[in-house]
This record gives structure tokens, C-alpha cells and sequence, in this order.
């Protein structure tokens, strides 16, 4: 449940560099979704927990992005602190997207808190980096293991899949699109989707975080790389208005 709250801004803020943030016991500052183009002067926050909460503003650049079609949804997110670089100036946008990663990044784009690290699955040790963000979206049910009890952190994720969680995550926040009939199969260019990612994609289409255009070649067994997760995420929060349009 997300609770709507308003913070004053003392001077007008670039959504594109600025961000709320709430701020933990241990002064770690963690994304929150905000709106800071509704109403002048002040920027509106939805947040599901209480505590300390700041405006900030960021400006992060990755040398590897610069000129890169996904640029501007990676320094986007890299400034609401959704996302992180391999290094301090590197983002390898190219790079094939890991499950951990790709459940790190959208706990972070929900704002919520990482429960604790529980060990949920059998190749997730307690101390892994990934291990509280993989054990929340267990909880909430937005992320499933293999039939062996394993995670597979380290394997990246296809186009489906990926579009299977999104649509987990816009019905969890209570904002999953009613499917007009536009289906994958009107589209065309789909060949070789699996019938479970029929719906998630229907889905994302709906909302517009597929877009039509691209149905064409979603190629839904081919690899996610992190610049298109970067994109995805941007769009599913702007549908959301967790972020400015």
C-alpha cells in the first residue's frame, strides 16, 4: 500500500535529475517513488513505509552510455539510484542482464524495504549481495526458482521472462491493465512465444510498455541485455507514475 505524501521543494527541480529518497538507520538512501512535476513548489511522494525522507539531486553519467540509444533511460534511473554501474564509470549497457540484477533493480524501482536476507532458494547464500532483494520479491511472489530450489542469480533472462515479472509487478501495485483483445498474436512477430507469456505480454502492450512497433521484433526467447532492462523499468514506472512522463 502506498502512502501519498507532499515535501517541499525550495527551489524547482529537473525530474530528470532529481529524486526522493528515504533515508535508512544505517544513512544508506534508497529510491522512493515521486512525482515533481504535479504541483509547483513541492514534489509528491508515494511511499509504503514511514521514515526520513530527502530530495536530492544527481547528476551521473557513464562513459560507456554516451551516445548509446538507451543513454537517457540509464542516466534516468542512475540518478533516481534504481540502478548502479559495474564500475563508478562504467554501466556495460550491452552486457546480458542476470536475474540478480534484474530482481535488484525492481525492488529498488517499487521502493520498498529488503526484508531480511533469508536464505529462499538453495544457490542464494544469506551474505550475497542480491540475497534481501531476491528474498522480498520471493515474498511478494514477483520472482519463482527453478523445480531444483535453485535461483540461478547468475543466468541472464529472456525478453518473456522479463516481461512475465513486469506484469507481476503492475498487478502487485494494483495497476495491471484490462486486456482490449490486443494481443501478441494480432501483431505478429511473436513466433515462439511460450503460452504462459501470452497474458504478460498482452499486458505490457496494453500499457504501453512494449510498444506496438516493436512487437515486431520482440524476439521472446533472446536475452535481455541491461540497456533494455534500463528502458523497461523507466517505462513501467512512468505507466505506474512512480516517476515524471
Amino acid at each position: 500500500m502506498y502512502l501519498k505524501k507532499t515535501l517541499p521543494l525550495p527551489s524547482p527541480a529537473d525530474p530528470l535529475q532529481a529524486a526522493v529518497v528515504r533515508v535508512d538507520k544505517n544513512n544508506r538512501v534508497h529510491f522512493v517513488p515521486a512525482l515533481f512535476g504535479a504541483t509547483a513548489g513541492e514534489v509528491i511522494i508515494y511511499s509504503p513505509n514511514n521514515g526520513l525522507f530527502a530530495a536530492i539531486v544527481t547528476r551521473h553519467s557513464f562513459a560507456d552510455t554516451a551516445g548509446h540509444w538507451a543513454e537517457g533511460d540509464i542516466q534516468l534511473l542512475a540518478n533516481k539510484r534504481i540502478i548502479q554501474g559495474v564500475s563508478q564509470a562504467s554501466f556495460s549497457p550491452d552486457t546480458v542482464l542476470t536475474r540478480a540484477e534484474l530482481t535488484a533493480m525492481l525492488v529498488r524501482s517499487l521502493g520498498w524495504m529488503e526484508s531480511g536476507a533469508v536464505r529462499s532458494f538453495a544457490d542464494v547464500p544469506s551474505g550475497a549481495w542480491y540475497a534481501a532483494a531476491v528474498s522480498t520479491a520471493q515474498e511478494a511472489g514477483l520472482i519463482t526458482g527453478y523445480e531444483d530450489g535453485t535461483f540461478r542469480p547468475n543466468a541472464g533472462l529472456t525478453h518473456e521472462q522479463l516481461a512475465a515479472v513486469i506484469a507481476r509487478a503492475l498487478s502487485f501495485a494494483g495497476k495491471a491493465p484490462e486486456i482490449s483483445g490486443l494481443t501478441p498474436e494480432a501483431l505478429g512477430g511473436t513466433a515462439g512465444l511460450t503460452t504462459w507469456a501470452v497474458q504478460p505480454v498482452s499486458m505490457l502492450l496494453e500499457a504501453g510498455i512494449l510498444k506496438h512497433y516493436e512487437a515486431a521484433d520482440f524476439s521472446p526467447k533472446a536475452p535481455v541485455t541491461r540497456a533494455e532492462s534500463a528502458v523497461m523499468l523507466t517505462r513501467m514506472l512512468q505507466y505506474l507514475k512512480f516517476i515524471d512522463s
